[in-house]
């Protein structure tokens, strides 16, 4: 993008620009979602810029960026109304004030916002003094967010930026400083626009898509997968081994904000032959859903193996822990198991088993402080849990 006549600029800088020679900067640009409120009804997005290569990072001045949006699913932009009730307003300022970033020291101005026509706007982002801000490729950088006031959430924003092409004109625009200390236009390269409809997220925190558990050996592998996510914090994962009584053996960060599909997956190696599985997904403010009960059975048979004995319990620093065992049953590949409450795969060591009674030993000194569960396996069997503690 060569042409820097969308941009006002004062008569000292352009003659000033003609005597430089041309930067190297090229930038990409993108809407990024952040999250969406649904008690106001305010859909919110970061916009963001990069270098298109190492060979295209640049000093980021002043910036003018342009869009239009749909305006069956977003508010037409009204210059009238107040900000505090607009439809389209900066939410947050990333660069803004003075911004240090490694040497560089810049001051941005205020961001402003301002409509051309009611699905038009130009965010504006002025350098007042210093190095300018240094935009680096493969690192998005935050530049403000924007709050959009959502009339349907069954309509796509549909967020497009404006390029260089004639029915876009006048495009988004960026400025790069030289060493001389002025200003020069930024080519452009990728336009991401933001197309993604947000539907009815807001029902719920999230839409679960499938929630299932699948038999592998002696183990079960559960795996869920989301369409949407509103301020997820985390899942908490539990199993029980007679659908009443239920223990926590996972907990795993949520995405927080998407409209992506994710897929989450947790293996728990100290499944039984019979065994059900909760889900229950937290928001950042702590309020909870539970899904509906899964249930996987394995083909490990439980009869005639079993730990009947373990010592010392609790183990101290070099201590070794002793695990007597019966076994009954034919064996191929057995191994020892050891798994932290939350199902944290500690150790797997291959054993030597013989019929009836085997003594095992592990080296538990050098664990840390806590609760630890000990299950023996083989490729067809499994033997119930039995738990000790590890104390300093």
């Amino acid at each position: 993008m060569k042409s820097f006549l969308t941009i006002i600029f004062s008569a000292t800088f352009i003659l000033a620009s003609f005597a430089v020679s041309a930067q190297n900067g090229v930038f990409d640009v993108r809407f990024n979602f952040a999250s969406i409120n649904c008690i106001d009804s305010l859909f919110y997005v970061d916009v963001e810029v990069k270098a298109k290569d190492a060979a295209s990072e640049f000093l980021m001045s002043d910036q003018n960026y342009r869009f239009s949006f749909n305006r069956k699913a977003i508010q037409t932009y009204d210059i009238t109304i107040p900000a505090d009730n607009a439809s389209v307003t900066v939410e947050t300022e990333f660069l803004s004030g003075v911004v240090q970033e490694g040497t560089t020291v810049s001051f941005f101005d205020p961001h402003t916002l301002t409509g051309s026509v009611d699905t038009v706007l130009s965010y504006n982002v002025v350098l007042a003094g210093g190095d300018g801000y240094p935009i680096r490729e493969g690192a998005w950088t935050k530049v403000g967010r924007l709050a959009l006031k959502i009339i349907d959430f069954n309509e796509c924003p549909n967020l497009l930026w404006h390029d260089s092409q004639p029915q876009n004109f006048p495009p988004t625009f960026l400025s790069e400083k030289t060493t001389a200390g002025v200003l020069l236009p930024c080519g452009e390269n990728l336009y991401e626009n933001f197309s993604d409809c947000v539907g009815d997220n807001c029902l719920f925190p999230i839409e679960l898509s499938s929630f299932d558990g699948k038999a592998e050996d002696c183990s079960v592998k559960v795996s869920w997968t989301t369409q949407t996510e509103i301020d997820n914090d985390y899942f908490i994962l539990e199993r029980s081994y007679d659908g009443q009584t239920y223990s926590r053996i996972a907990q795993i960060n949520g995405a927080g904000n998407s409209i992506n599909s994710i897929t989450y997956d947790f293996t728990d190696r100290a499944s039984g032959a019979n065994n059900y599985y909760r889900l229950t997904q937290v928001d950042f403010n702590g309020t909870s859903e539970t899904f509906n009960i899964i249930q996987v059975k394995t083909n490990c048979e439980q009869a005639f193996v079993g730990i009947s004995e373990l010592f010392p319990n609790p183990v101290s620093e070099n201590d070794i822990l002793t695990i007597k065992f019966m076994n009954q049953v034919q064996t191929t590949a057995p191994r020892m198991i050891i798994t932290t409450v939350d199902g944290k795969l500690v150790a797997d060591n291959a054993i030597e088993l013989v019929d009836g009674l085997n003594t095992l030993e592990f080296q538990a000194g050098n664990l840390p402080s806590g609760v630890y569960f000990v299950q023996i396996k083989d490729n067809n069997w499994q033997s119930k849990t039995k738990k000790f503690a590890k104390v300093n």
